[in-house]
């Protein structure tokens, strides 16, 4: 179950923007959304700030989305995105950046390319699981992910047969489980 949108916007656009959360909240977008040069973040910036007080920024495979320049910081997610709810748009990262999430980056269905992407910290920078199309990520780096309680992991990509997922120039440092991928042709 998905929840409905509250307004009638017809798309959004985040430029140069700070975006903060109180605890547990989250931002669905529905439609079109461009994000460049913003911060998601929890509003508590102390040290001791944990990593679960935002939810994310969640989509739903809806066509039109831009999130480029864009960092997500101390959430229990960074950013989520369920294909096939609106579309199966390809969702396409560029420069992002996920620290401190418990998980940075959650894609549920579809195919996602990531370029110059970094993950930092946490207890998995990118989940991707049930993906579909073909997935690729080119110069992206993921490091300390060292849980000591969960099996910690840079990537843990779980793709159907008709998926593919392709690494290029990224790297993966001091972290409990690098990568894992199952169920899709790896490259």
């Amino acid at each position: 179950h998905f929840p409905q949108p509250q307004l009638g916007l017809d798309s959004v656009h985040i430029l140069n923007g700070l975006v903060e959360f109180p605890e547990f909240n989250r931002v669905s977008a529905y439609g079109p959304i461009k994000v460049n040069n913003a911060r998601f973040a929890g509003s508590d910036t102390s040290a001791t700030a944990g990593q679960e007080q935002f939810k994310g920024l969640r989509l739903y495979g809806q066509p039109g989305i831009n999130i480029s320049h864009t960092d997500f910081v101390n959430g229990k997610f960074g950013l989520v995105n369920f294909s096939g709810v609106l579309g199966n748009a390809v969702l396409n990262l560029n420069h992002c950046h996920f620290k401190q999430c418990k998980t940075g980056l959650l894609t549920d269905g579809g195919a996602a390319i990531l370029k110059n992407c970094t993950f930092n910290k946490g207890e998995r920078g990118w989940y991707a699981k049930n993906m579909t199309g073909n997935c690729k990520m080119v110069k992206s780096r993921f490091k300390n992910y060292t849980s000591s309680t969960v099996a910690a992991f840079g990537l843990y990509f779980i793709g159907q047969s008709s998926s593919k997922l392709t690494i290029n120039q990224s790297y993966f440092h001091n972290s409990h489980m690098g990568a894992q991928v199952v169920g899709t042709e790896f490259r």
